[in-house]
């Protein structure tokens, strides 16, 4: 009877065992499919070399936002290599990242969680070591690093207001003069662009040239914008055309009173200098420009070795 028993014991162990390591095994598996997901999602990003926006979850940090590319993919970690020198305290900091996939369909946004571990800097640029993430979700939204260019990187600067219903001009020739517009140098300023990022800009309109239009800005409205600007100094001049949705208007006081007009991109439409016809694109929602992304990226590597 005791024989049965102890039988009867360690057919029962047994099953158990084999059932949590059939369990265990199984977890191994699907978090082994799960990792090769998700590094498949970060290489094709890589592959791409898109930005990963790095947004602190820390508000006291002076550093909310870090344009980085993704440069290893390990086991456990990725390093994210960013064009600046970082402060050590940010090692320990948990954060949110950002970043877009450019597919057939369109542009996806994806966004993961995780934590800076380490921090590497070196010859004016630092590598971020951060967990691999645990899962990658849609990013409901989109944080684009801003940058305000240099005066001289901005030759001109051209803005028309539209109607709600009007169509796109397909000519330069059909926009007629523009409401406002300066030329780098010029001894008064009508408009300047604030700041620039993929998704968007932000111009200051001064009061007394604003003025002498007679025009009211209104929020949701929509606007024409030319610039003609260098992406680096050593490269010839872009035409950059777009049609911008107002989404935010405030007032800026001082000496100079003036109107800052934060805008988002809607279309847009690069021109090879002398010719006439635009062939417009439409913005993705939550996606950015190419060209103005290279730009503020370009920018910033450029503020960088000045520093």
């Amino acid at each position: 009877m005791q024989n049965i028993v102890f039988l009867v014991v360690a057919v029962a162990v047994a099953v158990t065992l084999t059932v949590a390591f059939l369990k265990f095994r199984h977890r191994q598996q699907e978090l082994q499919k799960r990792q090769s997901v998700l590094r498949k999602m970060l290489e094709d990003a890589q592959m791409q070399n898109n930005v990963f926006e790095v947004n602190l979850h820390n508000k006291d940090i002076h550093y909310h936002t870090i344009s980085c590319f993704l440069g290893r993919i390990g086991t456990n970690t990725l390093e994210l290599e960013a064009l600046s020198l970082l402060p050590p305290d940010l090692c320990n900091q948990g954060v949110e990242v950002f970043y877009r996939i450019i597919s057939k369909e369109g542009v996806a946004i994806h966004k993961f969680h995780s934590v800076i571990r380490e921090l590497r800097n070196q010859s004016r640029r630092s590598t971020l070591i951060v967990d691999f993430p645990a899962e990658i979700g849609s990013g409901e939204r989109r944080l684009f690093h801003r940058i305000e260019p240099p005066k001289d990187r901005v030759r001109v600067i051209a803005l028309w207001p539209l109607a709600d219903d009007q169509p796109l001009p397909r000519e330069t020739g059909d926009f007629g003069s523009p409401l406002l517009q300066y030329r780098y140098g010029s001894d008064q300023e009508t408009i300047l662009v604030s700041d620039v990022s993929a998704s968007g800009m932000a111009v200051q309109i001064f009061l007394n040239a604003l003025a002498q239009t007679q025009h009211e800005f209104k929020k949701n409205s929509q606007v024409a914008v030319l610039l003609v600007y260098f992406h680096a100094a050593d490269r010839p001049l872009i035409v950059y055309w777009s049609s911008c949705k107002i989404c935010n208007i405030r007032a800026l006081e001082g000496p100079n009173p003036s109107l800052i007009l934060g805008m988002e991109f809607t279309n847009w439409a690069l021109m090879e200098r002398g010719k006439s016809e635009i062939q417009w694109l439409a913005t993705k929602e939550s996606a950015g420009v190419s060209p103005m992304s290279q730009w503020v990226m370009q920018m910033d590597r450029d503020q960088m070795h000045l520093k």
